[in-house]
């Protein structure tokens, strides 16, 4: 399971992390995983609108908006990262598909919001999930 980590993981690191898990995966074996969407209007990590628009020297200086008591330590990454690291450690993306929660495991107070704004969800997407394979 490859669930929201692979936006952790420093740029210079994501192909030796992928040839490692490569190595460590049964050749049958799979990899599941989701990123989300830096690009959705309300970035996740840190709850604050456009967040992954911006430049890292400049999200850095935004971050100390956001209401979380964590630090700054993810990237912009999108499928097609994924795609080009994946291959490159040796692996296959055997499927990408965009994934947005259902509403009705959105709270309530903002499930209004959320059934509003399921068509344009559809085009810019909460995140994407993932299935890689050994190549």
């Amino acid at each position: 399971m490859l669930a929201n980590v692979y936006e952790h993981i420093l740029p210079d690191r994501r192909v030796a992390s992928f040839e490692e898990i490569r190595r460590v995966l049964r050749p049958e074996g799979i990899v599941v995983g989701q990123i989300p969407n830096p690009y959705f209007p309300i970035e996740s990590h840190s709850r604050l609108p456009f967040m992954g628009w911006l430049p890292v020297r400049l999200q850095k200086a935004y971050w100390r908006f956001a209401p979380v008591e964590w630090e700054h330590d993810f990237y912009v990454v999108t499928p097609k990262h994924l795609r080009r690291d994946v291959a490159a450690g040796g692996m296959q993306t055997a499927m990408v598909r965009k994934f947005n929660y259902p509403p009705e495991v959105i709270p309530a107070k903002v499930r209004g919001i959320a059934r509003a704004l399921e068509r344009p969800m559809r085009v810019m997407p909460w995140a994407w999930q993932f299935v890689l394979r050994p190549a």
